[in-house]
């Protein structure tokens, strides 16, 4: 039951319906008689009505929604291409992704940037390119002066290494890095005109 409503259940609601009927004999009915039993659907059809309404305040929280959750999955694009990496996601992964997207709507991207690591568990720096000039050192990466407004660098601290194993296929690579999750969920907040560079590890 909600919080502050009163809740009528279908034995109130057909106390309710016979009090306004005529007084007599007449109508006096047996519980078999058809009168009486449309009175009991309508009861419970009203009982039912008084539930939703008083459940309207919890379905318009998605913390505490039900009936409605797809409806606001619908709205917010859930499940996204990124959640769909996700194996075995249950419903409870979707409602939280979509109480992150409504609680961190409006965030600067840096900011969004930290509190995804932060629910990944990684330590998450974010750095621009540094233009190679004639000062450069020689072990530094080499970037035009294009990359300046374009590029982000997103580093973590883990390096997420999967090696060539005797049981992998032999088109696989022999060395994977990288989050694919991570990377598509941080590509999709980032602005439309960066380049995002992944790096892993403290190199």
């Amino acid at each position: 039951m909600a919080i502050g409503k009163i809740i009528y259940d279908e034995a109130a609601y057909l106390k309710g319906m016979q009090s306004l009927l005529p007084q007599g004999p007449a109508w006096e009915f047996e519980d078999d008689a058809i009168f009486k039993r449309l009175m009991d659907v309508c009861a419970c059809e009203f009982a039912r009505i008084d539930a939703d309404i008083a459940r309207l305040i919890e379905e318009s929280d998605p913390r505490t929604a039900g009936t409605t959750l797809p409806d606001w999955f619908d709205e917010w694009g859930i499940p996204d291409d990124c959640l769909k990496l996700l194996p075995n996601a249950t419903t409870d992964d979707y409602r939280n992704v979509l109480i992150l997207k409504i609680t961190t709507l409006g965030l600067p991207f840096f900011e969004l940037v930290q509190v995804v690591a932060n629910l990944l568990g990684y330590n998450c720096y974010i750095g621009d390119t540094n233009i190679f000039t004639v000062k450069s050192l020689v072990n530094h990466r080499i970037y035009d002066d294009q990359w300046r407004y374009t590029a982000l660098i997103i580093s973590v601290d883990s390096t997420l290494v999967k090696y060539f194993r005797t049981t992998s296929r032999v088109s696989m690579a022999l060395a994977e890095w990288g989050d694919e999750l991570w990377e598509c969920l941080i590509s999709s907040l980032a602005p439309a005109h960066c380049n995002l560079i992944f790096q892993y590890g403290s190199n």
